[in-house]
């Protein structure tokens, strides 16, 4: 039995828990309590208006919008949350928090006319062995709480996990690796305009993944518009 299954059979058996502090959940709270969903560290916006994914990443021409919601760092709650999703087979988390991210960006117009989301995805070996791919379960609970189609318009080829690789590497190593899945199409598109879809990723640090990602959406289906959203990104000094 895998992860992914061990860890949802579990929660249905033992007394929920907040995944952060342990402390016993309400009937309304799911996941995390109040008091460690209301510590979480959020990015917003800075002196200047701009997200810091905004404002460090850099951009391309289809890019309308960069955000990250989240602060990473490996021993914060951040880095409990985003080890455990993709790691320990934590999949409904990851859905959960989609959700709350999508609630909380809402109001801000992050998801106004957007067509769809799609995730950044795994190489076939690395789904199959962690069971799920994060992302798209980040993707999946962003549709629950938005009304939004989830479409797996993009591939993956092998290559190193980013994790693993140096950040003055990392634009290298995803260089190429993504393309759009054969007869991937957005249903109800207007003719008249280029589609609006919404790329999410688990973590950005460099924003490499993300932006070669958006590069392969952008040379397949030209005048498409992105938004680029992060569940957390990666704390700089």
């Amino acid at each position: 039995m895998n992860l992914p299954v061990v860890s949802d059979l579990l929660s249905l058996i033992l007394p929920e828990r907040c995944h952060l502090c342990g402390s016993p959940l309400r009937e309304d709270e799911k996941h995390l309590c109040a008091a460690c969903m209301a510590s979480l560290p959020r990015e917003g916006r800075g002196a200047d208006g701009l997200n810091r994914m905004e404002r460090d990443i850099g951009t391309l021409p289809s890019v309308r919008m960069a955000w990250g919601w989240l602060t990473y760092q490996s021993r914060n709650e951040t880095g409990q949350l985003i080890h455990d999703i993709k790691y320990h087979g934590y999949s409904r988390l990851a859905r959960w928090l989609g959700r709350r991210m999508a609630m909380e960006l809402l109001p801000g117009g992050a998801f106004a006319g957007a067509d769809c989301i799609t995730p950044v995805p795994l190489h076939t070996l690395r789904r199959l062995k962690r069971g799920y791919n994060q992302s798209e379960e980040i993707a999946r609970g962003m549709a629950e709480a938005t009304g939004l189609p989830v479409v797996r318009l993009l591939k993956c080829r092998r290559h190193r996990s980013q994790t693993r690789v140096g950040q003055e590497r990392r634009a290298e190593n995803v260089k190429g690796v993504y393309r759009m899945r054969r007869g991937a199409a957005i249903n109800g598109l207007s003719p008249d305009r280029g589609p609006e879809i919404v790329l999410v990723d688990d973590v950005c640090t460099t924003g490499a993944t993300l932006l070669n990602a958006a590069e392969a959406i952008e040379r397949a289906m030209p005048g498409a518009r992105l938004r680029l959203l992060a569940l957390s990104l990666t704390f700089r000094h």
